[in-house]
């Protein structure tokens, strides 16, 4: 017969069978395992004792679960350190401990994030801005500039504030003739230009410093990528043609980071004259 020990002493227990039935049984009738409350067990009914008593399965198997599991943390914290600790080591190498290049990656990274998850996870898309406005930020610490960071987060609030503008003009589209949205509507175009325009002058001043304090060119093309992107929608609005409006600026912000990555990660420690930037 199968049951299951309800409770166990020292020196006597009681087994449940499956049908609700209870034995005793004596500890020296246990012939097989270590028997704890819950264990199932296999033994033979003896006008109500439980005799030749053989462990079938542990109560302790949820134990077992969890320190097998903790084991797996465990080995795979390990291998996460591992990796991290590799991955350190590469980044080392290839940065030559610069700390200048580290952020380069870092600012790069931030920006596979973004492109990856654009329109995709919100969440996500801001970590990875968040990730490369940290890696931007200590590069204007150790550069002792901090104005290409700020030029790029007026840059990215611009867009947001422009793109916003953008597609509520295109929703209300179809009743712009109306007086009252007529005005309205107006009135946000020239929002519209104002956020874009205001966005190309940060984008530009970030990308410009940007480029001649690490000698990078490619920060420029970046930047021009950039302002393609928001010159786009008046350019197809214009033209009547409203899902390239929507769509082009898009597609050039994707060809923007692309550009941007390779740039972040080529970053290198030229020396350029501090001056030499801030005259410009």
């Amino acid at each position: 017969m199968n049951g299951i020990v309800l409770n166990i002493t020292e020196t006597s227990g009681i087994i449940v069978d499956d049908n609700g039935e209870r034995y005793t049984f004596e500890i020296n009738e246990v012939k097989q395992g270590s028997l704890k409350n819950g264990s199932k067990v296999n033994f033979v009914n003896n006008d109500g004792l439980a005799k030749d008593i053989y462990l079938l399965n542990s109560a302790n198997i949820a134990s077992d679960t969890t320190e097998t599991i903790s084991k797996g943390i465990l080995k795979g914290a390990s291998v996460a350190s591992s990796t991290g600790t590799l991955i350190k080591e590469k980044i080392d190498s290839y940065t030559n401990g610069s700390q200048i290049q580290k952020m380069g990656l870092i600012a790069a990274f931030g920006a596979v994030i973004v492109i990856l998850f654009f329109n995709v996870s919100d969440i996500l898309t801001i970590v990875g801005f968040a990730i490369e406005m940290f890696a931007l930020y200590n590069l204007g610490i150790i550069k002792k500039n901090m104005s290409f960071f700020t030029y790029r987060i007026k840059a990215i609030i611009s867009f947001a504030i422009a793109m916003f503008i953008l597609n509520s003009i295109v929703m209300n589209f179809f009743i712009i003739f109306q007086g009252e949205n007529l005005i309205f509507n107006g009135f946000k175009a020239v929002l519209l230009i104002v956020a874009i325009i205001y966005s190309i002058y940060s984008i530009f001043k970030a990308y410009t410093q940007l480029g001649k304090i690490f000698n990078n060119k490619l920060f420029i093309i970046s930047a021009w990528l950039y302002i393609a992107a928001l010159i786009s929608p008046i350019l197809f609005i214009l033209m009547k043609d409203l899902p390239l409006a929507l769509d082009a600026p898009y597609y050039l912000v994707f060809g923007h980071y692309i550009i941007l990555i390779i740039a972040y990660i080529k970053i290198k420690d030229d020396k350029v004259e501090e001056n030499d930037v801030n005259n410009d």
